[in-house]
């Protein structure tokens, strides 16, 4: 991890408390592509609990965070696409 990552990590922990927590064991435990199944590091989703933070502001409902959700995966370059239906648009 960078440096730079790792402040912005601390950042959004400091920011979000316990919601950090929450969403990562969240993505962890629904492995939508399945890297922690393949044994990946269990902060391998952190990088999309970045994005999907500062956003969930927005949602007013179930969809909403869906949509929020979603796109945060597929911005990732390096992950294929997600096919598991909770998370599909």
């Amino acid at each position: 991890m960078t440096e730079g990552r790792r402040k912005r990590r601390q950042s959004l922990k400091a920011a979000y408390g316990s919601l950090y927590s929450d969403v990562s064991c969240l993505l962890r435990a629904a492995d939508p592509i399945g890297l922690i199944a393949m044994g990946a590091p269990d902060d391998e989703y952190d990088p999309e609990v970045s994005t999907i933070l500062p956003r969930l502001r927005e949602a007013n409902a179930a969809a909403d965070v869906q949509r929020i959700v979603h796109p945060a995966e597929l911005r990732q370059p390096h992950y294929p696409r997600c096919d598991k239906p909770c998370l599909r648009h």
